[in-house]
């Protein structure tokens, strides 16, 4: 049996590049520290990190699309 997974995460992905979790209680505001992101447009963006997984196996790489307009800021196909 093949099971695929998508996870969806909400995220902020700052102007340097690093990535921060998002906290949608009461508006969105940033919490821990996470991890640096390769590639970025030099501004900063609430985005849905997107990461395809089979069976705790990563098959695509996490993309960071934005949040308001779908377009994909970091690590795009």
């Amino acid at each position: 049996m093949l099971e695929i997974h998508a996870g969806v995460a909400p995220r902020l992905l700052n102007e340097t590049g690093w990535e921060f979790d998002v906290s949608c209680i009461g508006g969105l505001t940033t919490s821990s520290l996470g991890g640096s992101v390769p590639s970025i447009d030099g501004q900063a963006h609430f985005v849905w990190l997107v990461s395809i997984i089979h069976d705790y196996e990563l098959l695509g790489f996490p993309t960071w699309i934005d949040w308001n307009t779908g377009a994909c800021v970091a690590n795009c196909p």
